[in-house]
């Protein structure tokens, strides 16, 4: 042995003592039978806990009157009981919401495969103990051998007894610890005859029965088996996750074919047990033919699925018309090692009529790929008891009408055969065998063959009213219409069922499509919300709901989006928020809740689940597992919407605060600077007037004078334009419109900048007859101003200044332009943009001015633009209309 290879016990502990972050921590006491001990040897642990200072509690406890058990569980906290009453009767229950609001450190809870009574939040009580371990609290409990699900079946045909509770094997194998509880069968049957496990004559019976001899050698067999394949399979699985404590091996895929057939549940627990002992993962397939299928049928394939499912197997359905193609397709594109199907036997009839059974031709046909075929354990009474349900939940009436037709037909046929002899009448059943594929399903339509044959036979053949053919052509024919109306009837019928098919996808495929398109013109989740519930309630016929996560605290909302009016009950809100934190489907047609009318699906998005959808569906008794999937798939196509919509909404708010702090930044910059100037100015003018010779001096206090008030009037006018662009945002902006001369305007405009301009010309173009334009004389005179300040500030001084007035298309139009330098390509989309300001400028300034031009104008239902000059410089033109107000 290589000792460098080995892998280091203390990694193994480490890896073995890891579980998930918050997850309890999960302990099973397991024995061959009930009487080993499981429950005391766990009540004996959890005193050893106690001394060490655990908080632990007994959620439920299964005594059967034993002494020294109840001895042993005194001390020990103990949950109250929840009483439920079911059909008249009190039953007690273990409480799970008060373990969950109490919280210990660790829970006792003893019978981990008991069934809940009608009405809990479960069905089973391992689901309650999964509810627990999810929230942080470790379970201590107990179970047998005989209730593990690949078990029961083989515990059945020894003990001859029915095993109706039971758990799937993935719970059991999720188990952080398992303790076996082993005692030789010697020694339970002699605690049995003590009354030590039973009280009175149930142990006598006991041992009688269940408990004789041979039976506990191989259930205790099973046990230390079935603990020692754990021990492996958990030992190997810790040593794959590490490289270097074995060579690499290849994962082997196990495929299982399943159908509604009372078999595959057989099938399914072989398959498992196979793929455990393999260590080879595992996939159970349904392949949709399009056949209809009958409410029976449905419930049938729904529980084999589900046990395929809660066993730990990946269940997967494709459509496809002939199912050994289906099966052979997909595992080939997934790297299937081993297929499992079961193997039944052919008659000599069937193989005349209808060829290979489907597991010979998967033989046949699977290349490389290997095969293994389980006998059926179902007996030939279970499957015509199978077949019979099946036939009355939904064909019935089919056969019904095959019948009457071909009795039909035979009546007509006594008439057309008196003119056209009796070789006549098999072109009418022919016709109507045709004509009824088109109708029903292949089986009454083989059924409707087979009797019209006999009838044209019995009726019509000579001799007639007896089955004896006198005329080999007369056999001859009779085969050939047998064949044909058979092979002709059949392909009828697939062609039926394959139009059917693509019916129905074809029309969820438009369904999917027409939602993805109309998702895309919605803004906002709660529209695209209420878009998918109508697509869903469509698709499916229902009543539908959907409750989003909080924003806040990322909690299930209780109040749904899309049904203000509905308020949910206690179990439809466990429901939902059992299917949102775990991402599973729960409410009805679920283990989870089933008495509640609503089926919720988590909406699954790729930043999380961000909400769920419940669906009502008033008829169903079950929901196909292609209708599953297509609730599953409109709910992810839903989800993608909402959740771009949440982020796109995020985004803008995130934009929008960016943008404040931006522009927070830059005003703060600008109005620190521009505003220091004048007050700096001011200051020191004011400062020098204290002084009393320059006081007593006329030139230099009227200069300093003037210097305070040309720079009051400065910063005055930086106050009006921040006062002017909160009003315009604020929307608070209120025009006093009056009429005046567009010259006025101008005039006093030219007026309120004449010390800004300073040596630049200004020339006046305008028109001999100028219109009195509405406006708010005030306003507009702030418009031209900034704009004229503009103009000063980014050319040099000489340059000329041009002011032109001009009417047009019931515009009066205002055009400041110079002969500077004017602006870049890149800088004339933001010009009018707050806190933007030019690279040429050679002085200060808010970058407001053009900015509240803009809203000033549009105030007046105008419009202002900018541009550059074809021969240099810069233009700013606004339009008021003569007609404003």
């Amino acid at each position: 042995m290589d000792y460098e290879k080995r892998p280091d016990p203390d990694e193994l502990l480490s890896k073995i003592m890891k579980r998930p972050s918050g997850r309890g921590r999960f302990k099973i006491f397991f024995g061959m039978s009930p009487g080993v001990g499981k429950t005391y040897s766990m009540l004996k642990e959890a005193r050893v806990l106690l001394g060490r200072g655990e908080d632990v509690v007994v959620g439920w406890l299964e005594s059967h009157g034993r002494k020294e058990t109840d001895e042993l569980a005194e001390g020990i906290e103990r949950i109250p009981v929840k009483n439920v009453e079911y059909r008249g009767i009190s039953l007690t229950e273990m409480d799970l919401d008060a373990i969950l609001a109490r919280k210990p450190s660790i829970a006792l809870i003893d019978e981990l495969a008991h069934s809940n009574a009608p009405g809990m939040k479960h069905p089973k009580r391992y689901q309650d103990i999964q509810d627990m371990l999810d929230a942080g609290i470790s379970v201590y409990t107990t179970v047998n051998i005989q209730h593990l699900e690949t078990i029961a079946d083989v515990v059945e045909e020894l003990a001859g007894i029915r095993i109706q509770e039971r758990i799937p094997d993935a719970v059991f194998d999720q188990a952080d610890d398992v303790q076996l509880v082993d005692i030789p069968p010697e020694e339970l049957i002699a605690r049995l005859e003590e009354g030590k496990v039973y009280i009175g004559d149930k142990s006598r019976e006991a041992i009688e029965n269940f408990f004789r001899r041979e039976n506990l050698a191989v259930l205790r067999e099973l046990s230390l088996r079935h603990a020692s394949q754990l021990a492996s399979h958990q030992l190997t699985s810790l040593l794959r996750g590490d490289g270097s404590a074995m060579p690499a091996t290849t994962v082997q895929n196990v495929l299982v074919a399943a159908s509604s057939s009372p078999n595959s549940e057989y099938l399914i627990r072989w398959a498992r047990r196979f793929a455990y002992n393999m260590k080879a993962n595992w996939t159970c397939i349904h392949v949709e033919t399009g056949v209809q299928m009958s409410e029976y049928a449905k419930d049938c394939l729904t529980k084999n699925l589900t046990l395929a499912r809660n066993l730990g197997a990946t269940v997967v359905s494709v459509p496809e018309e002939d199912a050994v193609d289906g099966i052979l397709e997909y595992a080939s594109k997934n790297n299937v090692s081993t297929i499992i199907i079961g193997k039944s036997g052919a008659s000599a009839a069937r193989r005349i009529f209808l060829g290979e059974t489907m597991s010979e031709r998967i033989i046949r046909e699977s290349g490389k790929i290997s095969v293994v075929t389980v006998q059926e354990k179902a007996s030939r009474d279970d499957f015509r008891r199978h077949l019979k349900k099946k036939i009355e939940g939904s064909q019935l009436w089919q056969y019904g009408a095959a019948v009457a037709a071909v009795m039909l037909v035979t009546a007509l046929n006594f008439l057309i055969v008196q003119f056209a002899g009796y070789w006549s009448a098999s072109i009418f059943y022919l016709a109507t065998i045709s004509l009824l594929a088109l109708i029903l399903e292949p089986r009454p339509v083989f059924a409707a063959a087979c009797l019209s044959a006999l009838c044209w036979n019995y009726f019509f053949i000579p001799p007639q009213y007896t089955f004896v053919i006198s005329k080999f052509e007369d056999i001859l024919m009779f085969c050939l219409y047998f064949l044909i109306a058979l092979t002709s009837g059949w392909m009828t019928s697939k062609l039926k069922t394959n139009e059917r098919m693509l019916k129905v996808r074809e029309q969820r495929m438009s369904l999917i499509n027409e939602l993805s398109s109309a998702l895309e013109r919605v803004n906002g989740a709660r529209n695209a919300v209420n878009v998918g519930v109508e697509y869903v309630s469509r698709a499916f016929k229902a009543g539908v709901v959907v409750f989003l996560k909080r924003n806040d605290d990322g909690s299930l909302c209780e109040v749904p989006v899309n049904q203000e009016g509905y308020n949910p009950n206690e179990k439809e809100l466990s429901a939902a928020k059992y299917c949102f934190a775990s991402g599973q489907s729960a409410g009805r047609f679920t283990t989870t809740l089933p008495v509640v009318s609503y089926h919720f699906v988590p909406m699954a998005a790729p930043g999380g689940t961000i909400g769920v959808i419940g669906m009502k569906l008033d008829n169903e008794k079950v929901l196909a597992n292609d209708q599953e999937a297509f609730l599953l798939t409109l709910s992810s196509t839903i989800s993608l919407a909402v959740e771009r919509e949440i982020l796109s909404e995020k985004n803008r708010r995130n934009l929008l605060v960016q943008e404040s702090e931006r522009l927070s930044r830059i005003l703060l910059n600008l109005i620190s600077h521009e505003l220091r100037t004048p007050l700096t100015v001011i200051q020191g003018s004011a400062s020098a007037l204290m002084d009393s010779e320059t006081a007593e001096d006329k030139t230099s206090r009227d200069q300093l004078v003037e210097e305070i008030l040309a720079n009051a009037v400065k910063l005055n006018s930086i106050v009006e334009n921040l006062l002017s662009m909160n009003r315009l945002e604020s929307g608070r902006l209120k025009l006093r419109m009056e009429k005046t001369d567009p010259e006025d305007l101008v005039s006093l405009a030219l007026r309120q900048v004449g010390k800004d301009l300073g040596k630049r010309p200004v020339a006046i173009v305008k028109p001999d007859t100028i219109p009195l334009v509405r406006c708010d004389i005030v306003l507009i005179i702030q418009v031209l101003a900034n704009i004229l300040q503009n103009a000063s500030r980014y050319t040099d001084e000489g340059t000329p200044v041009e002011l032109r007035m001009e009417v047009l298309d019931g515009y009066m139009h205002f055009i400041v332009q110079d002969s500077g330098p004017g602006v870049t390509e890149e800088e004339l989309p933001h010009l009018f943009d707050k806190f933007y300001r030019g690279e040429g400028g050679k002085k200060g300034g808010t970058g407001l001015g053009l900015s509240i031009c803009k809203g000033i104008i549009e105030a007046h239902m105008g419009n202002i633009t900018a541009r550059n000059r074809t021969g240099g410089g810069f233009a700013v033109e606004f339009a008021l209309p003569l007609e404003a107000g």
